[in-house]
């Protein structure tokens, strides 16, 4: 019978024509494919820098950023060829008019492909737009004569006719998207012709947003891939986008890439939003601090956006707060917004966290709406933030790179890099960690403090001891000779960079804050970096040390240290001429205390501090001396 029924529902579709409607069976965001781009693809044959996407005769037709090369999938995401187009190169969107294929390539061409022979097909479309980067084909522009939307990260997005007449515009002003990369025309949902927009803005810089274009407004109807796409992703970006109604039966698919490492090959279910849909975003400590010394670790406070994405209005959003720390919540509190309306968001920010004691903690933040009503998207209400309270060191950043090639200051100028920090006491700082990309061996950098006023840098109040730069050591510790005293307030702290040369700092495009990168060149002055990553500079406060240098053997002041680098056991001779009291402290790359250790009044003596419980990495060996200080780094292996 079941069969039967079967037969006779298919025997209706196809009568009626609604095998390409838009019934879905599936909510709007849930996952229909997410596929590793990387393990698809045989070595050699375009895994990396992945970016425009279409869905073309049952195949993904996708390029490779900044080559010639195209790669074609099956449905299931199987790989089925790489290929080049003769006379096309460095394909940024690619689009189809059920006919043709056509490509950007940030050029003001869009380049019009036979699928069939896999060879250009001119007439191409010359427009004035000088960028074309995201482009999507739309048959009913031009009074349906058909056109393409294209724009290019933080343009206006406009409208150009089959033969590269100028249609329309749509001010950047009014859609407000920005890094827009991908772009894809639907005319279903929400009841009228719309632009999803794929974007690479920060924090998340995966954004996907919905654009009403009779107005060119954002409809509010958005989403974070990296919720449900980018798990253990690096570096992601947007890339291309597509919507199709063949890939899912019954379902409109709404697809794309996501560059990064490994790329991802995705599909989201495309139906019409639920009564009651909602979605946080961003969710973090407000100070975006993801360490913090637990003299300057008072009354923190936590934000998120807060969003309606559905078709209701929710009369009280409200921000829960959690806080839990080896397994046992330690903290917890809530504020309320109000008439939170269908498209809208609020930003909403819950304070007065005072941790008790160092160590590893996690926040969670929850949506939640009058009766606990759930959304009908799982996981879009729920956010978490992970952090530390240290004895000594500030960050940013999540200890997760993005990778090559880093951020860099200038190519030509010498210059600073910078990250805000508000200091909340009287505190010395003793150096500053940082973390590059692509070291540079005999390159220079040292650690530079500066004033600040209404949160800009604007003067150099401390340099740092000179530091030399080995090729294949990633991480350094800037010593301040002395220290520097700092009273309560907000500081500039980062490195040197060199002139005709680059540091390449590490960056994280986790957990962004705004408004706290600057940099430094005796051309350009002060400037707010419009990179806006976490940069690898952390400061650590406390005990001024003095740097003297690394070898593979140790020698100075009267102390010999032995090997480096260490595999287990590291060894100490301390010779001086009157008996000195000598302690010594081990540090690891992000200022946490390792080891402590009081030797006494010794002198010809080896002595022994054992390392095989730490784990393999730069750490750093600080002696106090009779009231003198020094430091070396060392590495531990295994």
């Amino acid at each position: 019978m079941k069969r039967i029924f079967t037969s006779l529902f298919v025997l209706f579709v196809s009568l009626f024509g609604l095998q390409n409607s838009s019934i879905a069976q599936g909510n709007l965001w849930d996952v229909q494919f997410n596929y590793d781009l990387a393990a698809a693809t045989p070595v050699g044959q375009g895994t990396a820098g992945m970016a425009a996407v279409t869905f073309v005769n049952d195949e993904f037709w996708i390029s490779k950023w900044a080559s010639d090369t195209l790669i074609r999938m099956d449905k299931d995401g199987n790989w089925i060829e790489s290929f080049t187009i003769a006379g096309l190169t460095g394909t940024r969107a690619l689009t189809w008019d059920g006919t043709y294929l056509y490509a950007s390539n940030n050029s003001p061409t869009i380049y019009r492909i036979d699928p069939a022979t896999k060879t250009l097909a001119p007439p191409h479309i010359t427009t004035t737009f000088q960028q074309v980067r995201m482009c999507t084909y739309d048959s009913t522009a031009n009074n349906n004569a058909g056109g393409f939307w294209v724009s290019n990260f933080n343009t206006d997005i406009n409208l150009f006719g089959m033969d590269g007449t100028f249609l329309r515009s749509i001010r950047a002003t009014t859609h407000l998207q920005t890094g827009m990369y991908g772009g894809a025309i639907d005319y279903e949902t929400g009841g009228a012709t719309s632009l999803w927009i794929f974007s690479q803005s920060p924090p998340n810089n995966v954004t996907i947003a919905q654009i009403e274009l009779t107005l060119g407004a954002p409809t509010g109807i958005s989403r974070d891939a990296k919720i449900d796409v980018s798990a253990n992703v690096s570096g992601q970006l947007a890339g291309g986008m597509f919507v199709s109604d063949q890939i899912v039966p019954g379902e409109r698919t709404l697809g794309g890439v996501l560059q990064g490492t490994p790329n991802r090959l995705f599909g989201y279910t495309l139906a019409e939003p639920a009564s009651l849909d909602y979605n946080m975003d961003g969710f973090k400590a407000a100070a975006g601090y993801t360490q913090v010394p637990m003299d300057h670790a008072g009354n923190m406070s936590f934000s998120a956006s807060l969003s309606n994405t559905g078709l209701d209005p929710i009369a009280t959003p409200r921000l829960v707060v959690e806080i839990s720390s080896n397994g046992s919540v330690v903290w917890a509190d809530s504020t309320d917004g109000s008439n939170l309306t269908t498209g809208n968001t609020v930003d909403l920010s819950v304070g007065g966290f005072t941790p008790a004691a160092m160590g590893d903690y996690t926040a969670t933040g929850t949506f939640k709406t009058p009766g606990q009503m759930a959304s009908s998207i799982s996981g879009t209400d729920v956010g978490t933030f992970e952090f530390s309270v240290t004895d000594s060191t500030f960050a940013r950043d999540d200890n997760i790179s993005v990778g090559a090639p880093g951020y860099a200051v200038s190519s030509v100028d010498w210059g600073y890099a910078t990250v805000n920090y508000d200091v909340a006491v009287n505190d010395t700082l003793s150096s500053v960690w940082i973390r590059i990309e692509n070291p540079i061996d005999g390159d220079t950098t040292w650690a530079i403090v500066a004033a600040t006023t209404n949160g800009a840098p604007n003067f150099v109040i401390a340099e740092g001891i000179p530091v030399i730069i080995q090729a294949g050591v990633n991480e350094y510790l800037l010593p301040i000779s002395g220290g520097v005293e700092l009273a309560p307030g907000t500081y500039g702290i980062g490195c040197y960079e060199g002139a005709n040369t680059t540091i390449n700092l590490s960056q994280s495009q986790n957990y962004v804050t705004q408004g706290v990168n600057f940099y430094y060149t005796p051309t350009a002055g002060w400037n707010q970096s419009g990179i806006q990553t976490a940069r690898f500079i952390r400061p650590n406060f406390g005990q001024p040390r003095i740097y003297v240098g690394t070898n593979d053997l140790y020698s100075g002041e009267g102390i010999s240290m032995f090997p480096n680098p260490v595999q287990d056991n590291l060894h100490f001779q301390f010779e001086f001429e009157e008996m000195q009291e000598v302690s010594v402290q081990i540090t690891n790359s992000v200022g946490q205390v390792v080891r402590r250790e009081n030797f006494g009044r010794l002198q010809a003596q080896v002595n022994t501090i054992n390392l095989s419980d730490q784990t393999p990495g730069v750490y750093f060996v600080n002696f106090n001396v009779g009231g003198k200080y020094y430091s070396s780094r060392i590495v531990l292996t295994k």
